[in-house]
């Protein structure tokens, strides 16, 4: 029963924080922007530890994490890699072996393009 009644509590002090930052409330606590993720991914009666930051490391800590964004963002709207020739007809192309795991058991295949 006073677990529960932890977790409710909890769980009432988290939406009271984010809809203080949201609605302007007088607050105890606020979190700093780049912790937002880290927050949002918590489940209901997760616990929580405020620790003060200041505001210059809080700055800094969101530059880093907008770089990281930035990084992520420029590596999955690069350009693809230019597709591999073709081998010459008649001729086979490299062989690409692979080695896979599923569920424990190794599989061993390759890969040859061949032209048609």
């Amino acid at each position: 029963m006073v677990e529960k009644k932890r977790k409710s509590f909890v769980k009432r002090m988290v939406t009271a924080l984010i809809l203080g930052v949201i609605l302007a409330i007088p607050r105890i606590a606020t979190v700093i922007t780049a912790d937002l993720p880290v927050i949002s991914q918590c489940r209901s009666g997760d616990a929580i530890r405020f620790q003060s930051v200041p505001v210059s490391q809080a700055h800094q800590l969101w530059r880093e994490m907008q770089e990281r964004l930035n990084d992520l963002d420029r590596r999955l709207n690069a350009p693809a890699a230019q597709p591999q020739a073709q081998p010459q007809a008649g001729r086979p192309g490299p062989v690409r072996r692979y080695r896979i795991t599923v569920n424990g058991k190794v599989y061993e295949t390759s890969i040859q393009m061949v032209s048609q």
